[in-house]
């Protein structure tokens, strides 16, 4: 099991490579921003629900996969290994990916196979993570610098967490930060 510390600090980049992502796809943010817990669960709030167009699911695709291309880019980055406690089909974000995948068009897919498309998709999404590096790595960097708070309950009601306490980056803080970068991010 790795450290703590470490798991904490590559989750504040991927949460925070799903809202950049998603931002740069025009989808809109949630008031609730991002959040890492104390032992290293986070979540990035932004609206997933693709309008009825292969361009609204694929926009979705991206930002869902943008959490681990940034993990995994701030890994490389800082000579850790890469995650291997798990694989990447059994995470939340992978089935998230795959079932918004699921309802794009026959035009779109082409043809290909799901699995295909779905790998494309990743190369896609990291392509952006890379161009989107320094807004990420900042608002990874913002987050982390928070003071531990306990978490305002998620307007849905869902508890996502075990921990009552973490950081946080609310959705408006977030798209001023993003607009540092000319990334126009709107939150509701």
């Amino acid at each position: 099991m790795e450290d703590i510390e470490i798991r904490v600090t590559c989750l504040a980049h991927h949460e925070a490579g799903h809202i950049v992502i998603a931002a740069t796809q025009g989808l809109r943010l949630r008031s609730e921003g991002l959040m890492v817990d104390r032992v290293g669960e986070g979540l990035a709030c932004y609206f997933k629900e693709p309008d009825n167009n292969d361009g609204s699911r694929e926009q979705v695709i991206l930002a869902t996969l943008a959490g681990f291309a940034a993990e995994n880019r701030y890994r490389t980055d800082s000579s850790l290994p890469l995650r291997t406690d798990f694989e990447m089909i059994w995470s939340p974000d992978w089935k998230e990916a795959r079932t918004v995948l699921c309802q794009l068009s026959a035009t779109y897919l082409a043809g290909e196979s799901l699995d295909i498309v779905l790998l494309k998709l990743q190369k896609e999404a990291e392509t952006l993570v890379s161009a989107n590096w320094t807004a990420i790595k900042r608002l990874a960097s913002i987050l982390l610098g928070k003071k531990l708070q306990p978490f305002k309950p998620l307007k849905s009601g869902t508890q996502w967490s075990r921990e009552n306490i973490g950081v946080c980056v609310a959705g408006d803080e977030a798209v001023t930060i993003l607009q540092e970068f000319q990334i126009m991010a709107t939150c509701s």
